[in-house]
């Protein structure tokens, strides 16, 4: 299935936006002379479609389809955030635009996000230590979370009890909290997702802190045969200059294509064919950007210097960390990647089709879009005061919404108060330095299977590699 951008965004003023170069290019081909040189390409318009083909089909495929969003921030409230000219952005149209499409793809896909889901977050969430978000992404179905940088700001500790639930020192002050199947629970549940690092060591055990990779199963149309795809997480190795000491005291953060590559290897011994990776780092776009291009190429990027060195393996990269939106390929040693980031704060999803073989497991091409998660009635601009649309927003999510923001009122600083590191302008790749505590919690454990309501029945498989 071929994803197209709809003419709503062509009315919206997109049109007039500059693009990067289009392509179509086949695994192992570059048109360089140097065998190690670098191709960063996007689209010359907004209808071109930016796909890498790795194979011919040579009958019958099947499709797989990622929904990814990165650097939420624990952005409950839209604001006035925009994009592009429009109102975007906030938890509950974030879950309307993942829901609509989880409900159209059904047992075929995979929602991610890229970390910094929590941490430098408004009032309404980091009042109640960050779970109204961690709640939020369970109602939104996520399968498999990067850790990011945020992640960190409290200390490995309390991540640890994010994952897998629990009171804080000071209590469950956030209960109710809202459950996927529809209940609640007065202690707080944790994630349903699974996080990944892999590239982020335990020093005390030589073992990753969260499992380096997930592979998830998918229908292949050929009976009881699966399709698996491996989900490897990671972290930008510098983590530790952006954040605290407390922070990532006790953790060795390694270098990002190293601890890919490693995971790559373990995938592909359990047979799996399509590792993607999920890591919290990338680029920018430079000049006059757009919500499908690479303007620029990401040229010099942190995340083009990672590209070079990882195995040919990879070939689907979700990236994050920057705010920035881009839908590209990167060629490098003769290999083409697709690569795509999703903004921030949720103003933008990115919608990832992977067509497969289902006889073999191989991946055949992948294509992607960038959608605006538009949540107002009118477009933004200068003074112009936001009308919200409730049709764009998910009931269930924005009663969360509801329930924190009226909680957190009574405090001086009101909930759609946000730092100013994590301002609608894109922060420096480096970051601030924030200022960080860690509490005691109990230590990791394996995760919980949790039944998935309200969609088809899921599969999910989480491994954690041995000592690194």
């Amino acid at each position: 299935m071929r994803k197209r951008l709809h003419g709503r965004w062509l009315q919206a003023g997109f049109a007039a936006a500059a693009l990067g170069v289009a392509l179509a290019a086949p695994l192992a081909t570059s048109t360089n002379d140097r065998a190690d040189a670098v191709t960063i390409t996007g689209a010359h318009s907004l209808s071109d479609q930016v796909a890498v083909n790795f194979a011919k089909p040579g009958g019958k495929t099947t499709h797989v389809h990622l929904l990814a969003y990165n650097d939420l921030h624990g952005t409950l409230e839209p604001g006035s955030q925009n994009l592009y000219g429009q109102f975007a952005g906030g938890a509950a149209y974030l879950a309307k635009a993942i829901k609509d499409k989880q409900a159209l793809y059904g047992a075929d896909e995979a929602t991610l996000f890229a970390g910094d889901g929590i941490g430098a977050s408004q009032l309404a969430n980091s009042l109640f230590h960050e779970e109204p978000s961690t709640i939020i992404s369970n109602l939104m179905h996520a399968d498999y979370a990067s850790v990011g940088n945020h992640e960190f700001d409290k200390g490995k500790d309390q991540l640890l009890r994010i994952q897998n639930g629990g009171c804080s020192p000071d209590g469950c002050t956030g209960a109710p909290y809202a459950l996927a199947n529809g209940g609640t629970s007065n202690v707080f549940p944790g994630a349903d997702f699974q996080y990944l690092s892999a590239n982020v060591v335990v020093d005390a055990t030589g073992d990753t802190l969260f499992p380096a990779y997930g592979i998830k199963s998918f229908p292949s149309g050929l009976g009881n045969h699966d399709v698996k795809v491996g989900f490897i997480g990671e972290v930008l190795k510098d983590t530790p200059s952006i954040v605290t000491p407390t922070g990532v005291a006790g953790l060795t953060f390694q270098d990002e294509a190293d601890a890919a590559n490693r995971a790559v290897a373990a995938l592909a011994d359990k047979g799996v064919k399509i590792p993607v990776l999920v890591i919290h780092q990338g680029g920018f776009q430079s000049g006059t950007a757009a919500l499908n291009g690479c303007a620029g190429n990401l040229a010099g990027s942190d995340i083009e210097k990672i590209v070079q060195r990882l195995s040919p393996a990879i070939k689907v990269i979700v990236s994050a960390h920057t705010h920035a939106e881009y839908r590209c390929t990167i060629t490098t040693n003769g290999v083409t990647r697709l690569i795509t980031s999703a903004s921030s704060f949720g103003r933008v999803l990115s919608d990832i089709d992977l067509t497969v073989n289902p006889t073999n497991g191989e991946l055949v091409d992948a294509a992607a879009t960038n959608i605006l998660v538009r949540n107002a009635l009118n477009p933004s601009g200068p003074g112009v005061v936001r009308q919200p649309d409730p049709s764009l927003a998910d009931p269930t999510v924005q009663n969360v919404v509801d329930q924190y923001v009226a909680a957190s009122a009574p405090w001086p600083i009101r909930s759609s108060a946000r730092s100013p590191e994590t301002s609608p302008a894109r922060h420096p790749p480096s970051g601030r330095r924030r200022w960080v505590t860690s509490s005691p919690t109990p230590n990791w454990r394996p995760p919980r299977t949790r039944p998935w309501v309200g969609r088809p029945s899921r599969s999910r498989t989480s491994a954690a590699c041995g000592p690194t």
